[in-house]
């Protein structure tokens, strides 16, 4: 299945070990989901780093 993760979601599921935000971003990283965006989404999250 492929999802746009929005940055907060991405971002508490990287912060913190419970809740919704965190499954997502565990599924993403057994491949069980795919994550599609675009260059504002990745503009974004390189804004993070």
């Amino acid at each position: 299945m492929r999802v746009v993760l929005d940055t907060n979601v991405l971002v508490s599921g990287l912060l913190s070990p419970y809740g919704p935000p965190v499954e997502l971003v565990r599924l993403v990283a057994m491949g069980v989901l795919q994550v599609c965006y675009e260059a504002r989404i990745l503009a974004e999250y390189r804004g993070y780093c």
